[in-house]
């Protein structure tokens, strides 16, 4: 055996800091590894917290908050993937067989069998793409929730409040939601400040008929904020007529309906009792906080609607008779959707519950913002595709696969909320409904043309799609 080695400074033997040392000390003293193991984590979150504190300029204890939030709700959404001990209703959005992976396998849009060349041929026909209008649909990668058809407050709240006559002289779908839009600002004054509630119900709040006859001041504590109560209320009797909505941030509540007749989100302020349009086409949210960033003047403009309860909603609330375009165009330089749901009064998610948490809330990440974002908005999730915040509904895409002697197998996509079928014409005659979404279409010589669009349960029709074929068959 060799000889110790001795430290000529100290006359002890070197310390052999090796692995193996570090795994006998940790074996002899495991208690005084932890505590090592916790002080190095207190510090590196000490040092996050501390960065992030000076990032967006929010209060060292704010942040830490902040953060023990963030790791509690990430705890609860965890805890719902391995069980949800109130497992949601769900609203049907297509024929349950297009769920099947393999179910669109070997078709192609309709329109991609005429790429190339104007005609298909086959062994016994040639087909020519005469016209064609083949819906796109764009999804988001964050799922969303919709109220589903068979809730009974739901239709209660359109029979009792007889909203059918409300938009019954409605000259089209927008002037449905206007009108829509007046007789929800009209039920209540900007002072009638509600009670707060874990679970929102439209029908409730117009049952109790709440109005602050005393003039008492708004008490933040107690009373849903009017920005925020007004959106959700609009949105709920939009919802129980058989049309979509969410809602939208822009740092003040409102409500964006998704619209047919333009294939597109229209941003709506409850509150306010406005929304916006450019040359007669109303704004999404999305499109007023894109002209933060064209050339002034504001191509935008705002129409205001009427209401019975407070004469003018503006000069009640922000003091001013009239807003400018150009004021609202800097209020939508921060854009989110609160939420990712409408199934209010089905669906009564807990409070941390990842359906109605900051988990739900999503946010628009636009690099020609400038700035640092607030400390509330960083612990949103986030993006930076439009298409995730600004998806499609209610249409329909023609898939195709050719087959012999003048048939082509169809089959139709859809996100349709609260799906019934599909409407197909066939040559311009009266549509009949299916619920399936495959279809064969036999041609006949000469000019052939398919009009296919869905329709939901309370019998509202989505968007069509259409096409023209001229069919010739090959001589033998």
């Amino acid at each position: 055996m060799s000889p110790a080695v001795i430290d000529q400074t100290t006359g002890n033997p070197p310390v052999q800091k090796t692995a193996h040392s570090y795994r006998r000390l940790i074996r002899r003293s495991p208690r005084r590894a932890v505590s090592v193991v916790i002080l190095l984590a207190n510090g590196l979150t000490l040092v996050a917290l501390l960065v992030y504190s000076a990032y967006y300029r929010a209060p060292l204890p704010s942040m830490a908050q902040a953060v023990l939030r963030g790791g509690a709700l990430s705890a609860l959404a965890l805890g719902v993937t391995i069980h949800d001990p109130v497992p949601a209703r769900l609203a049907t959005l297509a024929p349950p067989e297009t769920d099947d992976p393999d179910f669109f396998s070997g078709y192609e849009r309709l329109e991609t069998l005429f790429l190339g060349a104007d005609r298909v041929h086959s062994t016994s026909a040639e087909l020519a793409l005469v016209d064609i209008h083949n819906e796109r649909i764009v999804e988001s990668a964050f799922s969303f929730r919709y109220q589903p058809f068979d809730e009974p407050r739901l239709h209660q709240l359109r029979t009792k409040y007889r909203l059918d006559e409300v938009i019954a002289l409605a000259r089209d779908e927008l002037d449905e939601f206007v009108r829509l839009c007046n007789w929800t600002r009209s039920q209540f004054r900007r002072s009638d400040y509600q009670p707060q509630s874990d679970h929102f119900d439209a029908l409730e709040v117009l049952d109790r008929k709440l109005h602050n006859t005393t003039g008492r001041p708004y008490d933040p504590d107690h009373d849903q904020d009017p920005c925020i109560f007004f959106p959700r209320l609009f949105a709920q009797v939009v919802l129980s007529v058989g049309h979509q909505v969410r809602l939208s941030t822009i740092d003040h509540g409102t409500t964006e309906v998704w619209s047919n007749q333009y294939g597109k989100w229209i941003e709506f302020d409850a509150e306010l009792n406005h929304y916006y349009q450019k040359d007669g086409v109303p704004f999404s949210t999305l499109e007023v906080h894109d002209e933060n960033f064209a050339p002034p003047p504001p191509r935008m403009k705002i129409v205001r609607g009427t209401q019975s309860s407070d004469p003018n909603t503006t000069l009640v609330h922000l003091k001013v008779p009239e807003l400018s375009p150009d004021s609202m165009v800097r209020y939508h330089r921060h854009v989110g959707i609160v939420e990712l749901r409408n199934d209010w009064l089905t669906n009564r998610y807990f409070l941390g519950h990842p359906a109605r948490s900051d988990h739900a809330t999503l946010v628009f990440q636009d690099d020609r913002v400038s700035g640092h974002p607030s400390l509330a908005w960083a612990l949103y999730p986030a993006t930076r595709r439009r298409e995730d915040l600004f998806w499609t509904l209610n249409q329909a895409e023609i898939h195709a696969r050719p087959l012999a002697d003048g048939r082509l197998s169809l089959r139709f996509r859809t996100v349709t909320p609260n799906f019934r079928g599909f409407a197909v014409s066939i040559d311009g005659r009266p549509a009949i409904e299916q619920p399936s979404a495959s279809f064969e279409w036999t041609l006949h010589p000469g000019e052939n043309s398919i009009a296919v669009c869905p329709i939901n349960q309370f019998d509202r029709k989505g968007i069509v799609s259409s096409a023209r074929l001229e069919y010739v068959p090959q001589s033998r």
